[in-house]
């Protein structure tokens, strides 16, 4: 049940994985978060990175838009916070290419945006278990 007026605001989580981008919206930062709010959209960024060692370019454009959408949606719920996170295809693909290409502004820093906390793979499996993020 949604906390009662006056507690902590929503806080928000978006989720970037190797197949779909996540947010949802928890009532408030605590023990027990209610989500009020939760939607994915498969975006297939790791489609081609067995192949290639890269993100999809075309897939990294639609998850791009999808998260500055999430962005605007969670704000739009007054989200006090909003925390993005990746995993799998963002982490693989970081550890490719050559050392300038490794450099190179990541896309959500070129559009105005913070890079996403990095999480390891064992960490994330144990955060969705929990019911942390949905």
């Amino acid at each position: 049940m949604p906390r009662a007026a006056g507690a902590a605001g929503p806080a928000a989580v978006i989720d970037i994985g190797s197949n779909s981008v996540r947010l949802v919206v928890f009532d408030a930062v605590d023990r027990a978060p209610f989500p009020l709010y939760n939607e994915k959209v498969l975006c297939g960024l790791g489609a081609d990175l067995a192949r290639t060692g890269r993100l999809d370019a075309a897939a990294v454009d639609g998850a791009v838009a999808a998260i500055q959408r999430f962005a605007a949606l969670a704000r739009a719920m007054g989200a006090a916070s909003i925390e993005a996170v990746a995993t799998a295809a963002v982490v693989t693909a970081g550890a490719q290419g050559t050392e300038s290409e490794r450099k190179e502004p990541r896309p959500q820093q070129d559009r105005g945006g913070a890079p996403p906390t990095l999480l390891p793979r064992p960490h994330r499996t144990s955060s969705h278990a929990a019911g942390r993020w949905g």
